[in-house]
């Protein structure tokens, strides 16, 4: 009695085990999908943030005038005087 009452208890253990198996492939699929759809957007993106060639000092002068402009321009906007 005592060695089909273990049997029971593996047998059911073994079942357990193999739903949360289940679930845990379920759930790594949810997540691989996830993260490839992820990495998809990933990609998309990569080349708007990646180096265009153009060094720093480019960038900051592109910048520095940009701000003057817009400066000049809400002068202007403002009636003011450009002197």
């Amino acid at each position: 009695m005592i060695k089909v009452e273990q049997k029971k208890n593996k047998e059911y253990t073994r079942s357990e085990k193999n739903e949360t198996l289940e679930t845990t492939k379920g759930d790594l699929e949810d997540n691989q999908e996830g993260l490839n759809a992820a990495n998809e957007a990933f990609e998309a993106l990569k080349p708007q943030c990646v180096d265009s060639g153009v060094s720093y000092e480019e960038r900051v002068k592109r910048r520095r005038e940009e701000i003057q402009s817009l400066q000049e321009a809400l002068q202007i906007l403002a009636g003011e005087d450009l002197a």
